[in-house]
């Protein structure tokens, strides 16, 4: 393996290390915001029938079902909204009835940025770390190279996708049009050697 290769793969595993991080603290708080919204609701349930049958009432067996069961269909909401409207820009003046949807939704909302988070997680093969070595190295030496060229260079189209999601998610190369023509070339980073400094 190419000392490249050897500093990518580290850096990778720093990637996947802090991405492992995030998820456990994203399910962490997650977690606990679905067990105080399940005691709120519990709480305000309880006040509801205490007022209508007495002090004695108390919620009916089902309702930790029904609360899994609606929790499940909020986050299922969540993600058809976000589905439907990925880039979404936020707004300074919002309805009543938005931020309602907004504070309803909030929950569900950080359930699926585990996901999100977990989806951060890359992994290359020995064969596509060499090849992604072979691409930095290239931008090393000529600074920056034409998107569209790079089929030609890594014929295969999964590797080169994933080579190129997993350069540019752990910030080693970016994207930048110019002249009508999308360049990759190295981050800031790489080149002062913040990044991938084992490979210089």
């Amino acid at each position: 393996m190419s000392p490249t290769a050897a500093a990518l793969r580290e850096h990778l595993a720093r990637h996947n290390r802090r991405v492992a991080f995030f998820v456990a603290l994203t399910l962490f708080v997650a977690a606990g915001l679905w067990f105080v919204s399940y005691a709120i609701v519990y709480w305000i349930t309880l006040l509801f029938i205490s007022a209508v049958r007495g002090l004695d009432a108390h919620p009916p067996d089902t309702f930790p079902a029904l609360f899994i069961y609606s929790a499940a269909l909020l986050v299922l909401v969540s993600w058809i909204a976000r589905a439907l409207y990925p880039d979404e820009i936020p707004r300074d003046e919002k309805s009543a009835a938005e931020l309602a949807a907004d504070l309803l939704l909030a929950v569900p909302r950080a359930t699926l940025a585990i996901w999100g988070n977990l989806s951060a997680w890359q992994r290359l093969t020995e064969h596509e770390l060499e090849l992604a070595a072979w691409l930095i190295e290239r931008l090393r030496d000529e600074e920056r190279l034409p998107l569209p060229s790079l089929p030609v260079e890594i014929p295969d189209r999964t590797a080169r996708r994933n080579i190129v999601f997993a350069l540019q998610l752990c910030q080693v190369i970016k994207m930048r049009r110019t002249g009508g023509i999308i360049w990759l070339s190295l981050t800031r980073a790489v080149l002062e050697g913040r990044v991938l400094a084992d490979a210089s």
